[in-house]
């Protein structure tokens, strides 16, 4: 739970595995397996905190300078049209405002009565 105490530790065993005159012990995939599940997990852990103070601090419960911070930046980011058309470009999908999809919208929804409008002129000719 102490986080120095856990880097220490951590320190230790990196150091040990290094400095380990037998490269039978630096190769064993237990040990491997083992430091890498540590680091995947310490991720993992790190991130879902991170997460979780982002969310608490939007939420009013806590502050913190640094998630307003990130989450401006985010917006800014998001904002910015380059950026954007990186995103749209790369995901193959097209963002526009709900204004604009619901004229996109009526207008494809009422193509089908044109056709069959035009259809009915056609069949008279």
């Amino acid at each position: 739970k102490n986080p120095v105490f856990l880097a220490k530790v951590i320190a230790r065993k990196v150091l040990a595995l290094l400095v380990s005159s037998d490269e039978e012990d630096v190769t064993q995939t237990g040990e491997m397996i083992l430091i890498l599940k540590d680091v995947v997990l310490g991720i993992s852990l790190s991130v879902l905190t991170i997460s979780i103070l982002i969310f608490l601090d939007h939420r009013g419960v806590v502050h913190f300078q640094s998630a307003h911070d990130f989450r401006n930046t985010a917006f800014q980011l998001l904002s910015d049209p380059e950026t954007m058309a990186n995103i749209e470009e790369s995901s193959d999908l097209k963002f526009m405002t709900i204004a604009k999809y619901e004229s996109k919208r009526n207008e494809i929804d009422s193509v089908a009565e044109k056709i069959v409008s035009n259809e009915e002129v056609l069949k008279k000719r």
